[in-house]
């Protein structure tokens, strides 16, 4: 990155030289012995907008409008061409301004352009040559001066072929950084998807029992070192059994299917985590939770799981019952609290189920549902 600035500002420092250089032209030739005429004052003036306009639009994308370059081009051979052609010599004004032609379409278009306008410059001047003054006119002279004006030209086309084939290296640097990026993006992402394929239950949805497992340790430890409360639920599918023999397995796994569709929507927008723990039971881990809002939270989840409705048997609700432990209050270690939350979830079951159960109203067989 540091030895790309330097290039650009060698580049600058170039440029605004040139742009020094075509300003400096007309006061050298209003000072000069020679007189020029209002033709040379027109294609001075002409030539010097052409390459302010170069030198503005250097930095764009060259490739954009390369139609806009070569006129720019032609245009500027062209002058110098009449101007030779005119004056019967290379000492004017306009030529002088030959070699910034040469290194700007070298720069902007390419080497052969350049080389291309040697070749008209020189031809110009053959011309010229024969015109005024044939009898000394030599193809011997002529070749001379078309070495003459290749030789000078060649250090001026051989930097700035140099400075585009760094440019191109550059360019496709970064190209190949950018492809580097997007690759190392879409890794990540596909990354990302096998672990979520990890630990989550193809069926559900929710996270597996082995995330949950871990999840739940993480965070007793992480509770028990803030002295933070922490509840979990046990959730089980009334009559699943009775459900699979009479409407089939499919059937059933539509059943759990869609109660894990309800629990994840429910949980959306907290730091809960839920989980399928095996067959037809789930748990919602809920760190930073007090018991009773665990408890309200967990009749929440039955309300909307008894609500969901199936397009094959409308008339069928799904119930599930719930048990509830918290720490510190129920157990103060993962075990413990896993025995209690399931022993309140049966408890449910056998006083009815349909039900959410914990210490809060484990010993009223006649608690609200």
């Amino acid at each position: 990155m540091h030895f790309d600035k330097k290039i650009n500002s060698i580049k600058n420092i170039i440029l605004l030289t040139q742009l020094g250089f075509i300003m400096i032209l007309p006061i050298a030739g209003m000072l000069s012995t020679h007189k020029p005429s209002l033709t040379d004052h027109l294609s001075l003036f002409l030539l010097i907008l052409l390459s302010l306009y170069i030198f503005l639009g250097v930095k764009e994308n060259r490739k954009s409008d390369m139609v806009r370059w070569w006129t720019i081009f032609i245009i500027e051979i062209v002058l110098v061409s009449i101007a030779i052609i005119h004056y019967g010599t290379l000492e004017t004004n306009l030529f002088s301004i030959f070699f910034i032609i040469i290194a700007q379409m070298a720069f902007v278009l390419s080497s052969v352009a350049a080389i291309l306008g040697g070749v008209l410059i020189s031809i110009s001047y053959a011309i010229s040559s024969y015109l005024h003054d044939p009898h000394i006119f030599t193809f011997n002279h002529w070749i001379i001066n078309v070495f003459y004006l290749i030789g000078i030209s060649a250090p001026i086309i051989f930097f700035v072929k140099l400075e585009r084939e760094y440019r191109d290296q550059s360019e496709q640097k970064e190209q190949l950084i950018r492809e580097v990026n997007e690759a190392n993006r879409q890794l990540t992402e596909y990354a990302f998807h096998i672990q979520e394929l990890v630990v989550t239950d193809s069926l559900t949805r929710l996270y597996n029992q082995t995330h949950a497992h871990e999840r739940f340790m993480i965070e007793v430890e992480i509770a028990r070192k803030n002295n933070t409360e922490l509840c979990i639920a046990f959730i089980d599918v009334d009559n699943f059994k009775q459900i699979n023999d009479t409407y089939g397995h499919q059937f059933g796994d539509d059943v759990l299917r869609s109660i894990g569709s309800t629990i994840v929507n429910s949980v959306m927008g907290t730091n809960y985590v839920a989980a399928r723990y095996g067959g037809e039971e789930m748990i919602i881990i809920m760190p930073n939770t007090s018991l009773q809002k665990a408890h309200n939270f967990s009749k929440f989840i039955r309300e909307e799981i008894s609500n969901v409705r199936f397009k094959s048997l409308s008339d069928l609700s799904v119930t599930v019952s719930i048990g509830i432990a918290a720490f510190p209050e129920d157990a103060g270690n993962k075990e413990t609290l896993t025995k209690i939350a399931d022993m309140y979830m049966y408890e449910a079951k056998k006083t009815g189920k349909n039900k959410v159960v914990s210490s809060i109203n484990a010993n009223n067989k006649d608690s609200e549902r």
